[in-house]
């Protein structure tokens, strides 16, 4: 237990080093991730040789499915967007989403041989944690005290 705290606490300490190093900050917040949640999920060696491919193709597919709808939703919020651009907008969202929950349906089934129901229970909730955590360092190096936001309703 004290471990996985102080292991924590270096993970957040790095983040502070991160934050002030421009470049590199994509590859460095992954690994810090990665760090994080291997560090919170108690994984042992020949755990995670199994689950980061799992999990690094399903933060892929994720991203490639959001990023999307962002580009669908900018179309939408243009100037010259017409009602059939925004109907449009609308049904690739909503079929985004459909494939988005069945990844993530997909990706628990795939993860849950490997470190069992309750670690595989905690890793969407590890990745929003981490999230929030990091958005906590940022206000903070911004001098904002690290005040978080109201949570998110789902």
């Amino acid at each position: 237990m004290l471990q996985k705290m102080i292991l924590s606490m270096a993970a957040l300490f790095a983040l502070t080093t991160v934050m002030a190093q421009p470049g590199e900050r994509k590859e460095k917040l992954e690994a810090l991730k990665r760090q994080y949640i291997t560090t919170e999920l108690e994984l042992t060696v020949a755990e995670a040789e199994k689950f980061w491919p799992v999990f690094n193709e399903f933060e892929t597919a994720r991203k490639a499915l959001r990023k999307s709808v962002k580009e669908a939703s900018e179309k939408a919020l243009a100037p010259t967007a017409t009602k059939e651009t925004v109907i449009e907008s609308a049904e690739t969202n909503a079929r985004k989403k459909k494939e988005e929950a069945d990844l993530e349906l997909k990706f628990v089934k795939d993860v849950l041989p490997i470190v069992g129901p309750q670690r595989t229970a905690r890793l969407f909730e590890l990745d929003e944690e981490f999230k929030r955590r990091l958005l906590e360092e940022m206000g903070n190096r911004r001098g904002e005290g690290g005040q978080q936001s109201p949570p998110r309703r789902r």
